[in-house]
Parts: structure tokens; sequence; C-alpha cells
């Protein structure tokens, strides 16, 4: 099927608005090309993003210009359920940013396939949001994955990565171009069985990790 993109300004949850789930279903991409999620509710919005079993068709959200992500947000980015197919994706463009929301990447769990993704490009900022990136929980499959480039920067973020829960890769973060890690705290916690991979950040090209705390954790396998 062909993707279909759903654009808006922004998303208004009023101050006696339920906690409500919106999915971006495989093929479907929301698009936040304004202002980007306002919550005036004390409940927390949750995001999804789906991916179709053993097709390319990724659900997907993007925020682009100076879109924000807001706060008391949820973002869960799904694993792929195929071989060789990658997972759900949230892309930030231009100046948007991720606010103070809170993001979730799954890690495989389908031998080969691909776990969730967050891709940050242009002048675009992770905020003061969390990230919580699982590692892989099948032989041979990946991880969740973040990824910065160009002059992006993780900014105040928090970032976990956590290892593998079998013999597979743990989650990744990749800085490449001229990304930053800003202020940054990010934990990489170790394979929690033989053979797993941690959590692992990788820094190309004229990458900085700035004034970035990083604490690499060991693996939990006596």
């Amino acid at each position: 099927g062909s993707v279909k993109t759903y654009a808006v300004n922004h998303i208004l949850f009023a101050p006696e608005a339920s906690a409500f789930t919106i999915t971006a279903n495989p093929f479907a991409h929301l698009m936040f090309s304004g202002v980007g999620v306002i919550n005036n509710s004390n409940v927390t919005q949750t995001f999804m993003t789906k991916v179709q079993e053993g097709d390319f068709g990724v659900g997907a959200v993007v925020f682009e210009n100076e879109a924000s992500a807001g706060s008391l947000s949820s973002f869960i980015n799904s694993a792929s359920p195929s071989s060789s197919i990658v997972g759900g994706l949230i892309d930030f463009f231009n100046n948007a940013n991720a606010g103070h929301a809170t993001f979730t990447n799954e890690g495989g769990s389908v031998q080969f396939a691909w776990g969730g993704e967050i891709e940050f490009f242009d002048a675009t900022s992770a905020g003061s949001a969390t990230f919580i990136n699982h590692g892989a929980t099948n032989l041979g499959t990946l991880g969740g994955m973040i990824s910065f480039e160009g002059v992006s920067s993780a900014a105040e973020g928090i970032f976990f990565n956590y290892g593998a829960e079998s013999p597979a890769l743990g989650a990744e973060m990749f800085f490449s171009q001229g990304a930053d890690a800003g202020n940054a705290t990010i934990t990489n916690n170790g394979g929690t069985v033989e053979g797993a991979s941690g959590g692992t950040i990788y820094f190309y090209d004229t990458t900085s990790c700035s004034t970035a705390t990083v604490i690499n954790n060991g693996g939990t396998v006596p």
C-alpha cells in the first residue's frame, strides 16, 4: 500500500480530557508541522507507531519546523513483527524538539527484525525528554535505535540504553556529522544473558560529547 500522511499544526488536549492513545498504523504518517502536542490535561497522552507484518508498511510520527512533542506525552515505537523489516519510526526535522515527553523504542523480538527508531536531523533537539531504548529479545535481532545527525543535539535529554535479553544487539545511539550530545545524561546498561550486547553509543565524524554525562554499567550475567 502507499503511505498516507496526515499533517496537522497541533493536537490539543483540553484540561478535562481523558487519556487517549493515538496510533500511527502501517502506511500512515502523523506529521506535526507547527506547534506540536499541547497537553493541558493532568493525564499522560499516548502515541504509538505500528508496523505491518511481512511488509514495509511502517507507521511514523514526524515533527518538523518548530513543533514540540510537549509534556505529559508518551511515544512508543513498536518493533517489527517480521524478519528484516524496520520498526516504528519517529523523526524530527528543521527546528523541532522532543519537549518534556517520554519516548520508548521496543527492541526486536523476531529473528533479524529491527526495533523502534528515533531520528533527529537538521537543528533539532531532544529537549528535556526521557528516552527508554530497549535491547533485542531474540537471537540475531536489533535493539531500539536513536540517531542524531546534522547539527542536532541531545540537549538536556535523559537516555537509557538497555542491553539485549538474548545473544543479540542491545540498544544503540548514533551521533554523526555535526551532532552534539549536549548536556544529556546517557546510561548504557549491559546485556542480561551470556552473549548479549549492552547498550552502545557511537560517535562519528565531527560529533562531540560536549558536557554530557555517560554512565556505562556492566552486564548482569553471573
